[in-house]
C-alpha cells in the first residue's frame, strides 16, 4: 500500500489490504467494498486493476470536468429559478397544469445544485472526492430524490397533456389545483421511497468513475444488491418511461382521429365555431409537443447511465472501465439544464411573460398573436363582429329610411342636437333587436 499521505489520491489498497478491514465500527465485508483509507470512503474491488489508469488520469480531465460541472450546475440553477419565477409571478401562467412544469423546475434546480458546483466540481479540481463517506451518501441520496421526481413529473406532464386532449370537457371540472397538489406529492413520496434504500442496507451509495462523485452501486454482484439495482431501474426508469410513451402515442390517436372529424365539418353551417375548436386543440397539442421535446431530452441523458447500470448489474462488469463509467453519468448531471431552454424556445406564453420581464434575454418576440390567450383572441373578434353589425344595421336603416324633403330654412344648433339623437336612438333600437335575434 502506498505510504505517502501527501497524495491521498494516488493510494488505492493493494490486492493484500482487502480482508476484512475495519473503519471504526463499521466492518465491511472485502467481497463488496473495502475502503478508500485515507478519507474513510469506500473503494471497490473492481477498480483495483484499474488503480494504474485511476492514478495517471491527466490533471486537465480533472479539470475539464469541474468546468463542465460548475456550468452545467449554474445554468441549470439559473434557469430553473428563472422558470419557477415566472410561471408563479405570471396569472396567466398559474394555471393546475403549469403547477407540473413548476415542480419540474424545482426538482432540476435540486439537482443542479447537488450534482453541479461546489460538491462534483470542487472534488473534479481537487482530484478526488473531498466530501468523506457522509457526503458521498448525502450526494447520491439527494441526487435520486431529485431526478426520480423529475422523471416521474415528465411522465405525469404527459399523462396531463394526455388527459385534456382526450375529455376536455371533463378536464374543466377535475384538472383542479388541489388534484395538481396531490400528484406532486405523490411523486415526491414515490422518488423519496426509491432513493432511501441504501441508508437502510439495500443497496448502497460509492464512488463511481474517475472516483470525483457518487451513485448507486451497480458493481456489487450480491443478491440483494443486484434486486435493488433492478427494482430502482424499472420503477424508477422504465415505468415513468414507458408511462410517458403510451401517453403521447394517446395523444397522436385522438389527435389523429380528431382531425379527420374537423375536416368533415369544417364546411357547415358552425364553420367559424370549429375553427375556434380547431385553434384550441392546436394549442393543447403545441404544450403536447414541448412536453414530448421535454422528455426526450431527459430520456436522452439518462438512457446512457441506465443501460450501464443494467449491463454491469446483469454481469457485464468486466467492460465498466473509469472512463465507460464517468462519461454516461456526466452526460445525465446534464439533463436538467434542457427543461428552460425548451420553455424558452417553443412555449408562447413563457415567451411573452419572459420578453416582459427579462427583456434582454430574448432577441425578438413572436408576433401577439401566437401568445393571446384563446379566451381573449374570441372575446375581441366577437366584440369585432358586433361592431360591423352595428354599422350595417345602421347603414341598412339610413337606406330603409325615407329622405327628409329640403328646406329652405337653415338649421339651428338646437336642431341638429335633436336630430343627431334621433338618430342615435334609432341605430341603438336595431342593434338591439338584431342581437335578440
Amino acid at each position: 500500500m502506498a505510504q505517502d499521505d501527501s497524495e491521498s489520491f494516488t493510494a488505492y489498497p493493494e490486492e493484500g489490504d482487502t480482508n476484512n478491514i475495519t473503519l471504526g465500527d463499521l466492518d465491511l465485508d472485502s467481497t463488496l467494498t473495502v475502503p478508500y483509507l485515507e478519507n474513510g470512503l469506500f473503494f471497490h474491488p473492481h477498480w483495483r486493476k484499474y488503480r494504474q489508469m485511476l492514478e495517471n488520469v491527466p490533471d486537465s480531465v480533472h479539470y475539464i470536468l469541474g468546468i463542465y460541472i460548475t456550468f452545467v450546475g449554474f445554468a441549470g440553477v439559473i434557469g430553473n429559478a428563472i422558470v419557477i419565477f415566472v410561471f408563479t409571478a405570471t396569472k396567466s401562467l398559474r394555471t393546475p397544469s403549469n403547477m407540473f412544469i413548476v415542480n419540474l423546475a424545482m426538482s432540476d434546480l435540486g439537482f443542479s445544485l447537488v450534482n453541479g458546483f461546489p460538491l462534483m466540481s470542487v472534488s473534479s479540481f481537487m482530484r478526488k472526492w473531498y466530501f468523506g463517506r457522509v457526503g458521498c451518501i448525502l450526494y447520491g441520496t439527494l441526487s435520486g430524490v431529485f431526478g426520480l421526481t423529475s422523471i416521474n413529473t415528465l411522465a405525469l406532464i404527459a399523462f396531463d397533456r394526455f388527459y385534456v386532449i382526450q375529455f376536455p370537457l371533463r378536464a374543466i371540472r377535475t384538472v383542479t389545483r388541489t388534484r395538481s397538489f396531490v400528484q406532486i406529492c405523490l411523486v415526491w413520496i414515490w422518488a423519496t421511497f426509491w432513493s432511501c434504500p441504501p441508508l437502510f442496507g439495500w443497496g448502497r451509495y460509492i464512488p463511481e468513475g474517475l472516483q470525483t462523485s457518487c451513485g448507486f452501486d451497480f458493481l456489487s454482484q450480491d443478491p440483494l444488491n443486484r434486486a435493488f439495482n433492478y427494482c430502482i431501474f424499472s420503477c424508477g426508469f422504465v415505468l415513468p418511461v414507458t408511462f410517458a410513451i403510451c401517453s403521447y402515442c394517446g395523444i397522436l390517436a385522438t389527435v389523429s382521429m380528431q382531425a379527420k372529424h374537423m375536416e368533415k365539418i369544417k364546411q357547415t353551417k358552425g364553420g367559424q365555431l370549429n375553427d375556434d375548436k380547431e385553434k384550441e386543440k392546436k394549442q393543447q397539442i403545441r404544450l403536447a409537443k414541448i412536453a414530448a421535446g421535454t422528455i426526450s431530452l431527459f430520456i436522452i441523458s439518462w438512457m446512457p447511465y441506465a443501460l450501464l447500470v443494467i449491463l454491469s448489474t446483469s454481469g457485464y462488469r468486466h467492460i465498466m472501465t473509469p472512463y465507460v463509467c464517468q462519461i454516461p453519468s456526466v452526460f445525465a448531471k446534464a439533463s436538467a439544464i434542457w427543461n428552460p431552454f425548451v420553455y424558452s424556445i417553443s412555449h408562447p406564453k413563457y415567451r411573452q411573460a419572459l420578453q416582459e420581464r427579462f427583456p434582454w434575454l430574448l432577441c425578438n418576440k413572436k408576433d401577439t398573436d401566437d401568445v393571446i390567450e384563446l379566451g381573449d383572441k374570441k372575446t375581441r373578434k366577437q366584440s369585432l363582429d358586433s361592431e360591423n353589425l352595428s354599422d350595417s344595421t345602421i347603414s341598412e336603416s339610413s337606406k330603409d329610411s325615407p329622405k327628409p324633403r329640403k328646406a329652405n330654412v337653415t338649421p339651428t344648433p338646437a336642431s341638429k342636437k335633436v336630430v343627431s339623437q334621433a338618430a342615435f336612438g334609432t341605430s341603438n333600437k336595431s342593434q338591439v333587436t338584431s342581437n335578440t335575434l
